[in-house]
């Protein structure tokens, strides 16, 4: 079998490689596109990017999380508790009359139960860097026992009587910790 005629039935790969090179020639880019989109990959590692990134800056308090126990005549007894999500009608804060509607939606059936407190759990970083950036705080913060920082970062407040509450507002808070920020309300059978 001669050479040439062997070369005849060869395939010549070099036409079916795809280049990869990414220079601006005009001839060869509007073949490359019409071959391989690259777009879309692109787009998805911008979108995951700043998904990650998301998480680090700064945003409204758009859903709180609400923990409603209920008590036993004694104030001490835990019958039962509910968790429940609740998404605020407006950004960064929660109204006398949201809280009502919500204590009233997890009233039992046929016994009514008292508010003792509503307890009000809030986290916030500290702004005293002066520079504005929480990243040094953050950074601080998660590599720190919990013990130093809880009444530097963290806050409980009890509500007694919810008719002193006009409104509750949050400052906006990085992302990742937005699920630290939440109510709960004891109630105790009456």
């Amino acid at each position: 079998m001669s050479s040439s005629k062997y070369y005849d039935y060869d395939y010549d790969y070099d036409l079916l490689m795809i280049d990869d090179d990414d220079h601006d020639s005009n001839d060869d880019s509007s073949i490359l596109e019409d071959i391989l989109d690259t777009k879309w990959i692109n787009d998805i590692e911008n979108e995951i990017t700043l998904k990650e990134y998301e998480m680090m800056l700064k945003t409204d308090i758009l859903r709180v999380s609400f923990q409603i126990i209920y008590l036993e005549r004694d104030k001490q007894t835990i019958e039962y508790t509910v968790a429940y999500l609740y998404t605020l009608r407006e950004p960064n804060q929660i109204t006398q009359s949201e809280l009502f509607h919500i204590i009233c939606r997890f009233q039992k059936k046929g016994k009514y139960y008292n508010l003792l407190s509503l307890l009000f759990y809030d986290f916030r970083l500290s702004s005293d860097s002066g520079s504005g950036d929480d990243s040094r705080w953050l950074s601080t913060y998660l590599s720190q026992s919990s013990d130093g920082f809880e009444s530097q970062y963290a806050r409980v407040i009890e509500y007694k009587n919810i008719l002193s509450i006009d409104t509750i507002y949050f400052c906006p808070l990085i992302s990742m910790f937005h699920n630290l920020i939440g109510f709960t309300i004891l109630l105790f059978d009456d």
